[in-house]
């Protein structure tokens, strides 16, 4: 399953990989250095034999990302048999870490694959 695949490449970077979304509520001193994977879109293709379903991973990491992590992730996902960089702009984000003045970087890619007319 391409969920599945996904983490596991994933936590070869980073074994606190997470998918849909990281629960920090209730626990205490939590480092905010993680990832987070979700499904974004399915749409038909535009010759409308398939579809192309959409990933997002968000790189998460307290102060900021290291230099070429990002790149790393991109090399990684594509490694994932029909999975590849969607072309979008990798978007950055920032908040501060609750309670603190630490600030979060947060990077969001976006990968797609094709899937032909099967069940996906």
């Amino acid at each position: 399953m391409i969920l599945n695949d996904i983490q596991a490449k994933l936590q070869e970077l980073d074994p606190e990989t997470y998918y849909g979304a990281y629960d920090y509520a209730n626990k205490t001193d939590v480092v905010f250095n993680y990832t987070v994977f979700d499904r974004s879109k399915l749409s038909r293709n535009e010759n409308r034999t398939g579809y192309s379903e959409y990933f997002n991973v968000h790189i998460v990491r307290e102060n900021f990302i290291p230099e070429g992590l990002v790149i790393d992730y991109i090399h990684k996902m594509e490694e994932i048999p029909g999975v590849r960089f969607a072309g979008n702009d990798c978007e950055f984000v920032y908040t501060t870490k609750p309670s603190t003045s630490t600030v979060i970087e947060m990077a969001t890619l976006v990968f797609v694959r094709s899937v032909k007319g099967v069940r996906i």
